[in-house]
């Protein structure tokens, strides 16, 4: 049979057919299956509408995964050709008229003025702070002593600014260093005489804690596995067993458990919440949901990564085990003291991160990049629409750009949203009602689907217009995650639900630190030699109070 040629029907033309069919003279049953097949056309026509947007969501999946959009490229060499385009009515007669930007007088002036970030270098002398310095001096000149140069009277003066080389040297991971301690036997006592150790070597700790902080950092932070490196460093000549690298990677966990621990209690106490999840794989509780008999005895594995805001600083905790991002934040919150400030929480749509089940009340937003994302998918299908809602959403965060750009403080932030953003949430919120009440939008299509998604969580998503200090997206801790899902994909997997909350006690310990501007490395040599203080004044061991 020969393929016939595809048409697509408009409402318009779908009611005047209908209209034909029931002035034609036809028999009844006749008029009922002609009026049938259209409607099936038309049903037909929608399913696959829906199953190509499924698919080109899932080509994205493997694909290029970028988000950004253009407002001078509306043409996408990945778009699908206009006769796979929906004809609802949602997306036919040329560009909808949203306007946001003609409501901020400000935005042109910010894209202007924004700062675009530079070009990638070379680093200067001054960026490797870690570097080990050497001061060579030239001994025989000295300040306002004679020049050199027999042929010169001047006299010379020390510059200011040194001559600096760099050199860069290679290594293992670890170095070990091997001691023949030489021995004398007395023939008639048998007494045996030993070479002493340098003052600084003990022979308590085969491991100094440079080498545990160094073992640390490549298995939780660079998620090398305990294999890989046994692996390396056996055919190195320096072995080091994996059961060998978690024995040390136990130790510094006990060493900084009071630090997270007290780290735990000082985020509670914070004005702003981020959390998400991320999927995890734990041996043994997947084990154990095999031999369950019944779906409520099952439970997942999930990875929270969680910033609280504390007096300007940032404090990054992670929690892997059966718990949710929800139950992890109520965790955090029971060590709230009474009388603040009610706080934020930011997180994605999800029921299981409604502030209704938690302890101690909260702000509920909703990100608004999750909302994006419902147009980024489906906007080569129906793009004039979705095209003009991510314009209308790209001013927004212009004005949040420029907000940041002069240093507002919170409340000064939220008269600025009030006055530029707010006109161009509300037109896109009538617009949105409007297509919907009209009927030109379909509800179950992408696109209606993708409407009821900012409609039904209007308030949450739009609380920066209401609350000082609410924040656009929960872009911060989306990317705090990386850290845990770079793991995973290294990893694979924890054995125990004890190595896994190992893993996230150490991975929050060190990701804190790197946000106060510490260096990992230093700050756990620093824990592991004086871990009496740790346990003794922990919050002068902090990594926010690290570098003070």
């Amino acid at each position: 049979m020969k393929h016939p040629k595809e048409i697509t029907l408009t409402e318009e033309q779908v009611d005047t057919l209908r209209s034909t069919i029931q002035i034609l003279e036809l028999d009844a049953s006749l008029k009922i299956i002609l009026t049938g097949l259209l409607d099936n056309h038309i049903w037909l026509q929608h399913e696959l509408h829906e199953k190509n947007i499924s698919m080109y969501r899932l080509k994205s999946y493997f694909g290029i995964k970028s988000e950004k959009h253009a407002k001078d490229s509306r043409n996408d060499k990945e778009a699908p050709s206009s006769e796979d385009e929906s004809d609802d009515g949602a997306d036919s007669g040329g560009t909808v008229e949203l306007k946001p930007s003609d409501t901020n007088k400000y935005s042109e002036k910010t894209a202007s003025s924004s700062n675009k970030k530079k070009g990638h270098g070379r680093y200067s002398a001054d960026d490797y702070t870690g570097a080990q310095v050497v001061t060579r001096t030239l001994d025989a000149l000295t300040q306002g002593g004679p020049c050199p140069d027999t042929a010169c009277d001047g006299r010379v003066y020390k510059k200011s600014v040194p001559g600096v080389v760099l050199r860069i040297t290679g290594g293992s991971m670890i170095e070990a260093t091997r001691y023949n301690l030489e021995r004398y036997r007395c023939n008639l006592c048998l007494a045996t005489y030993t070479a002493s150790l340098p003052d600084d070597v003990s022979i308590k700790d085969k491991y100094d804690a440079k080498a545990k902080a160094v073992v640390v950092i490549n298995r939780i932070q660079l998620g090398v596995p305990m294999y890989r490196q046994a692996v390396y460093q056996k055919k190195l000549g320096l072995p080091l067993a994996e059961s060998t690298q978690w024995g040390v990677t136990k130790i510094v966990d006990r060493i900084s458990r009071p630090v997270f621990d007290h780290l735990v209690k000082t985020a509670a106490q914070g004005s702003l919440f981020y959390i998400d999840d991320t999927w995890v794989k734990i041996l043994a509780i997947i084990k154990t949901n095999k031999e369950a008999t019944s779906k409520k005895d099952k439970k997942g594995m999930h990875t929270t990564g969680l910033i609280s805001h504390v007096n300007g600083r940032r404090i990054i905790l992670y929690f892997t085990g059966t718990a949710h991002a929800g139950q992890n934040l109520n965790k955090v919150l029971k060590n709230s003291k009474k009388g603040l400030k009610i706080p934020i929480q930011m997180s994605d749509a999800l029921a299981c991160n409604n502030s209704e089940d938690l302890c101690v009340k909260t702000i509920d937003c909703h990100c608004t990049t999750h909302g994006r994302r419902k147009f980024v998918e489906i906007k080569h299908y129906y793009p004039s629409i979705c095209n003009s809602v991510l314009d209308a959403i790209s001013e927004l965060y212009k004005n949040d750009s420029y907000t940041k750009e002069k240093h507002m403080t919170d409340y000064e932030r939220l008269l600025y949203h009030k006055e530029y953003s707010s006109p161009i949430m509300d037109n896109l919120k009538n617009f949105m009602l409007e297509q919907i009440a009209s009927n030109t939008v379909e509800p179950n299509s992408s696109l209606g689907k993708a409407f009821n998604y900012w409609l039904k969580r209007w308030d949450s998503m739009t609380r920066y217009l209401t609350v000082a200090g609410a924040p656009l997206d929960n872009n911060c801790i989306e990317q705090g995650l990386k850290k845990a899902i770079l793991f995973r994909k290294n990893c694979l997997f924890h054995k125990t639900e004890s190595s896994a909350r190992v893993s996230s006690r150490l991975m929050s310990v060190i990701n804190t630190a790197l946000e106060a501007g510490a260096n990992p490395i230093e700050y756990l040599v620093a824990l592991i030699e004086h871990e009496e203080l740790a346990v003794s004044y922990t919050h002068l061991t902090l990594p926010t109070s690290y570098l003070v």
